[in-house]
């Protein structure tokens, strides 16, 4: 992103105290610009995200390729090349201590994670020492793991992976919130939400693995999150995902699957039919009970009656509001409106 159009900025006349910075994530290693697959970049773009719409921070982001960053990113670092990211750099504002926050660097995972703690003093959900969210984080702890040892071949007909899978699915099921800790996002869905993308995505494309349309739990999980603009703004594309695992990954990829050869399109939102059909029929059951039929009765189709209200849209209107904020972000080629600040012909033909 540029730095004439930062995706948060400083209101103007804002109390001078409150937190404002810069956070470098991993991007693009395609086309350099966009962002990249890192599930931790993610994780903490979501969250300076979400702190921002609170009104609590204000922050721009930046796109960097970790083998060859900007000019003016090293000069801010003095030189140095962070081994790990996100990098966090003050802008101004003061801590929940009073200390000011200019030229404030953390640079190292532990730093980022004190960082966050210090510039949100208010929203317990947002942090990760509290007992919902560390609770929670039990529950998925070994996902990327697991995930890692399938496409390595360790687990060959994928059978540990859906196991693990189901377990979390079980938990979700049992949930009566939309979420982890509540209706609304927390520091475990951060981490856990950019988790299931990548198995979802990079498992297709490798494996032909799909989590499977029986776990409804984790499906209403991901549905709810596919209507949060903190996840779908901050989420790489399919084509960076699958990028991410071709090191990693026993079975290589050939032909249209490559992802150089992706076109750069919207983040995989959407939900399986199967759950859909899943959903509909649900709503229908609950509508003849409402309307004090017997429980065997057959259930009426939505719209018999001349209401189509509570009738499940078709997947292509689904979370239509959100890829339009999504292709907001895009240029006029395709592109995210993300850079790193520095002249893209310069890092042509670079790769991480």
């Amino acid at each position: 992103m540029s730095e004439d159009a930062p995706f948060f900025e400083p209101i103007e006349g804002q109390d001078d105290r409150k937190p404002s910075f810069e956070l470098y994530i991993k991007a693009s290693t395609i086309d350099y610009a966009s962002k990249g697959s890192c599930p931790i970049c993610q994780q903490w773009f979501m969250l300076a995200y979400l702190l921002a719409e609170k009104q609590s921070v204000s922050f721009r982001v930046y796109t960097v390729l970790s083998s060859s960053p900007p000019k003016t990113f090293s000069e801010k670092l003095q030189g140095k090349n962070p081994s790990q990211y996100p990098v966090v750099i003050g802008l101004g504002g003061e801590d929940s201590n009073g200390q000011t926050l200019i030229n404030r660097i953390a640079d190292e995972i532990d730093e980022v994670e004190q960082f966050f703690e210090e510039v949100n003093p208010y929203f317990r959900d947002f942090k990760r020492n509290t007992p919902d969210n560390l609770n929670a984080l039990h529950h998925f702890q070994d996902l990327s793991k697991k995930f890692n040892a399938y496409l390595q071949g360790n687990d060959t007909d994928g059978v540990k992976l859906t196991n693990y899978l189901k377990v979390l699915d079980q938990h979700l099921c049992k949930l009566e919130t939309k979420f982890l800790c509540g209706n609304s996002l927390s520091y475990a869905d951060c981490c856990l939400l950019p988790k299931l993308q990548h198995v979802r995505v990079a498992g297709d494309a490798f494996n032909n693995y799909m989590i499977p349309s029986e776990f409804s739990g984790i499906w209403k999980y991901l549905q709810n999150a596919y209507s949060v603009p903190a996840f779908v703004q901050t989420l790489p594309a399919d084509r960076d995902i699958i990028s991410h695992y071709i090191q990693k990954a026993v079975k290589k990829l050939v032909g249209a699957k490559s992802p150089h050869l992706l076109k750069l399109e919207p983040p995989t939102i959407s939900v399986p039919m199967e759950y859909l059909q899943e959903e509909v029929v649900n709503t229908e059951e609950e509508e003849v009970i409402n309307n004090g039929e017997e429980e065997e009765e057959e259930a009426k189709p939505n719209g018999e009656n001349g209401d189509d209200q509570d009738q499940m849209p078709e997947p292509d209107e689904i979370n239509t509001e959100v890829y339009q904020q999504q292709q907001e972000l895009e240029n006029d080629e395709g592109q995210e409106n993300f850079t790193n600040g520095d002249n893209p012909d310069e890092n042509s033909g670079t790769n991480e």
